[in-house]
């Protein structure tokens, strides 16, 4: 099995250090050894494919692998990478070998990584600090936030802080949206893909709305919603 095979090159390298001189395929297969355990390792940020999902037993997700296919944290991901490309280094190979010696794992961890990097990038003006005192702060639509918080919900990575503030964001936009839709409806405001406030009934008669709602609406806006 490759378990015991891995067993078996672990062992021989226990007794290899034994040896009082350095041997340069007792080097080699510890490179091999550290880079099977960076594979074990990285493998937990992978999410499985759905016929390997299917066919792991309850043992190898619960016990071998219990984190296998979670979202490990960006910052972790990019560092592991960066261990690989170390163990790389030790490799006494020309640059093309080097570069065609790929670890299991490494090429779905890169391409993670620089998804995440890309959201960051494409969402870096709104990803900023609390702007709630700013008059120059961004204007986002609702379809917009919803978007962004798409688009890092789809990257199997945990982004951190930025997420975190940009999903907080979205739910109170939502939120103060149902709370004042009838205004805005009232209002003659445009809202885009917002089904709900076709049907939604509005709460206010024909006529004038108090200039003190719309105020308070605004309010609550600029306290709570911010980017």
């Amino acid at each position: 099995s490759k378990d015991g095979a891995f067993g078996h090159l672990l062992e021989l390298s226990s007794e290899g250090s034994r040896i009082p001189v350095e041997i340069d395929p007792l080097k080699m297969l510890q490179l091999e050894i550290d880079a099977k355990n960076w594979s074990l390792k990285g493998k937990k940020w992978i999410k499985p494919l759905k016929h390997e999902s299917s066919s792991l037993s309850s043992t190898e997700t619960t016990i071998d692998n219990p984190a296998a296919g979670r979202k490990g944290k960006v910052e972790d991901l990019r560092e592991h990478v960066e261990k690989a490309e170390a163990l790389r280094e030790k490799l006494w190979l020309s640059e093309d070998e080097k570069e065609a010696w790929k670890l299991e794992g490494e090429d779905a961890l890169i391409s993670i990584v620089k998804e995440a990097d890309e959201w960051f990038d494409k969402y870096a003006s709104y990803l900023g600090g609390d702007n709630r005192r700013n008059e120059a702060r961004s204007c986002i639509s609702l379809s917009k936030l919803k978007k962004i918080v798409d688009d890092a919900n789809s990257i199997h990575v945990n982004i951190g802080s930025a997420c975190s503030k940009i999903t907080r964001i979205s739910a109170q936009a939502e939120s103060w949206f149902e709370k004042h839709q009838s205004l805005l409806l009232h209002c003659g405001i445009v809202t885009d893909n917002v089904p709900s406030v076709e049907t939604s009934p509005s709460k206010h008669k024909r006529g004038g709305i108090p200039l003190a709602e719309i105020n308070a609406a605004v309010d609550e806006a600029y306290a709570e919603v911010s980017l």
